[in-house]
């Protein structure tokens, strides 16, 4: 699309520094990084809307998909079908986004074991990203246990 910044990074009208290429995406650094490595993954194919990115990434084979929207909070598309969007955490100052991703999956991951509801376990993933944004380290269990009775969970198909 003409109107997309991201189109016209692979498309090579405005400049990146690639650090991968194939047929379906490019990696490039991101040009305000936010951690020592910061990198954006670009899908070739322009998706309209991130529900029909999502869906078309689950149709590739993962059983689930969780698409990080930043501020935004995040989509996660499951494998029966269902599509929840999922709140952020807020109420603290941001610190850092070290860790966060990983923190994120680490509160999925708890809540999945602990054989919570999917509501449960995103509003867990959610809180744990926040918690260690809000923290110097990762975040504290107390944190993200506080944080996840504030997160918004959304089933939307």
């Amino acid at each position: 699309m003409e109107d997309c910044i991201f189109c016209k990074i692979i498309g090579g009208d405005i400049p990146s520094t690639k650090v991968y290429e194939d047929e379906d995406m490019v990696i490039i650094k991101d040009i305000a990084p936010q951690a020592p490595v910061h990198l954006l993954l670009l899908p070739k194919q322009h998706y309209p809307d991130i529900i029909a990115g999502g869906t078309e990434l689950l149709k590739r084979g993962p059983q689930n998909v969780i698409v990080s929207m930043g501020g935004s909070g995040s989509y996660f598309f499951a494998g029966d079908g269902s599509i929840y969007h999922v709140g952020v955490a807020t109420g603290y100052p941001f610190i850092n986004p070290v860790g966060t991703g990983d923190s994120s999956i680490a509160g999925f991951i708890k809540g999945y074991v602990q054989h919570r509801s999917i509501e449960d376990c995103l509003r867990l993933m959610a809180a744990a990203g926040g918690a260690t944004a809000f923290s110097n380290g990762l975040g504290s269990l107390e944190l993200t246990e506080k944080l996840a009775a504030t997160i918004k969970v959304e089933k939307i198909r």
